[in-house]
């Protein structure tokens, strides 16, 4: 079973930016568990990059929170 956690991260708006210069985060997500659930708290890491980076003070998300839900499958093959 995996802790990670998909992000989505096509909403970020980075504010403030000067035009033109260098700057760009990385994100990755962790569940505490891998257990079924709702509500679940997912650790969120960043990391940033750029030749401008040095330039910014970033106040990041450290977390949010997601569902994990049952994987539905079916048996198929087998008699009695």
């Amino acid at each position: 079973s995996s802790t990670s956690a998909t992000l989505g991260t096509s909403n970020i708006l980075y504010s403030g930016l000067i035009n033109g210069d260098s700057f760009s985060g990385s994100y990755s997500g962790t569940f505490n568990n891998a257990n079924v659930g709702a509500g679940k708290t997912v650790t969120i890491s960043s990391s940033y990059s750029g030749d401008d980076v040095s330039n910014y003070s970033v106040t990041s998300q450290s977390s949010t929170t997601a569902s994990i839900v049952k994987k539905i499958f079916d048996c198929i093959g087998y008699s009695f």
